[in-house]
């Protein structure tokens, strides 16, 4: 018996049989709230599959392509920490010589649907099980994790399409108001908020990160479970005191400038901005972006509140057409 690891956009063949498909959860508070379905390459029901339970599925013959996905079971979305774990092999447990597929576990927290494998009939009499987790999730730190997970929820899929997925950039003003933001950690809790945003629209493990000042250099790409920790310091050249920021224009990256001021710049059209303020007039209907209040140890803070960090991304997704505000 061969155990098939499936990850990337790999695949497995194995003997054509009835096959069953189980599904075991871990993390969540609530195992039972994810059942699996079969559908066609269509999106309708797939024909002849048995649901033992929502955790079962007994597929007796696969004469078509069959897409195995997993929803929600009693909500809308998925629960925070929900990780799937799925086993695709024999029906019955007779045959401890056949082979078996396993998925890499996925964190599925915050979605409301996603695709795992799809299950062919191959050459001969054969049948080719091919994972649809086709990038597996990175290790990110708390608030940039929580921040993928808000995007998620905000464009209701695992991540965007390949042929929709964009750059990201961020831009960090320098001036001197926001030597407190640097201080207090703000910056930094903003930056990984954006680096969780990027994990899913960018289609890399990676957002270009940079200071929007006349004399800075250009932005350098940084793996997104360092973008918070590089803003973790003030720039080792000090904050800009005069000739305003400066933001190149980069057709096609979606750039994020970090500011603490409304008026700092006006987005063009592949642009947004994350204002550090207090003031609830900064968050007004003409803004292109979003407004994210500075609080203590934003650390711990923000990961206490998923809403918040969802209204934030969603608002900064809005004005390019990948979400709406919540």
């Amino acid at each position: 018996m061969a155990t098939y690891v499936l990850d990337g956009k790999s695949a497995a063949t194995l003997a054509r049989r009835p096959l069953a498909v189980s599904l075991a959860v871990s993390g969540a508070p609530n195992p039972h709230g994810v059942r699996l379905v079969a559908r066609t390459r269509a999106g309708g029901p797939a024909a002849g599959v048995v649901e033992t339970s929502p955790a079962l599925l007994i597929l007796p013959r696969v004469a078509e392509e069959v897409v195995i996905a997993a929803v929600p079971a009693g909500s809308e979305l998925f629960a925070s920490g929900t990780t799937v774990h799925v086993s695709i092999g024999p029906d019955g447990t007779a045959d401890y010589e056949a082979d078996i597929a396993q998925l890499t576990p996925r964190d599925v927290s915050g979605l409301g649907f996603i695709e795992l494998a799809s299950i062919a009939p191959g050459a001969g009499d054969t049948l080719s099980v091919t994972t649809r987790l086709t990038v597996p999730d990175g290790t990110l730190p708390p608030v940039a994790a929580a921040a993928r997970i808000a995007t998620r929820g905000v464009i209701r899929a695992d991540r965007v399409p390949e042929s929709q997925a964009r750059p990201v950039r961020l831009l960090v003003d320098t001036s001197a108001s926001m030597a407190a933001h640097f201080s207090s950690g703000m910056v930094a809790a903003a930056a990984d908020i954006v680096a969780g945003m990027g994990a899913v629209v960018a289609g890399t493990p990676e957002v270009s990160v940079g200071y929007a000042s006349p004399a800075s250099p250009p932005p350098a790409p940084v793996p997104a479970d360092r973008v918070g920790s590089t803003f973790a310091a003030a720039p080792a050249a000090g904050y800009a005191l005069s000739g305003g920021l400066a933001v190149a224009p980069a057709p096609g990256t979606l750039t994020v400038l970090l500011t603490d001021s409304v008026g700092a710049v006006e987005p063009a059209a592949d642009q947004v901005l994350l204002v550090l303020s207090e003031s609830a007039a900064a968050a007004g209907p003409g803004l292109r972006g979003a407004v994210l209040a500075p609080v203590a140890d934003p650390g711990t803070a923000l990961v206490a509140q998923p809403d918040r960090i969802g209204r934030v991304v969603a608002a900064l997704l809005a004005p390019v057409g990948l979400g709406g505000a919540r």
